[in-house]
């Protein structure tokens, strides 16, 4: 998985560029149920939460937003929370349809 800085999510998309893909997303064909929240035992300290979101394309795109939240990370100073967004293909010249 390669991960992105602020910085290099700004260089790589244009605020412009990222509200006109979001509108063409919000507009298309995508799936987006429901987010789960799973909680996570933190032994010694408050439970953490687990946050899933998935959303795909049907034949094109897929992926799953996952989000921690641990609620004393501030006091311990550090991020109270952790993102991530791995994403996949899923249409034909990605290999879909093959036996």
């Amino acid at each position: 998985m390669q991960y992105f800085d602020d910085p290099a999510v700004a260089d790589a998309l244009p605020y412009d560029a990222l509200i006109d893909a979001l509108d063409a997303a919000f507009r298309s064909d995508g799936r987006m149920p429901p987010r789960t929240h799973h909680v996570v035992d933190v032994p010694g300290r408050p439970d953490a939460t687990l946050l899933l979101m998935p959303a795909w394309q049907p034949g094109k795109a897929l992926g799953v937003k996952i989000a921690t939240v641990f609620p004393d990370n501030a006091e311990r100073g550090i991020a109270l929370g952790q993102c991530g967004l791995p994403a996949a293909g899923c249409g034909k010249r990605h290999g879909a349809g093959r036996s």
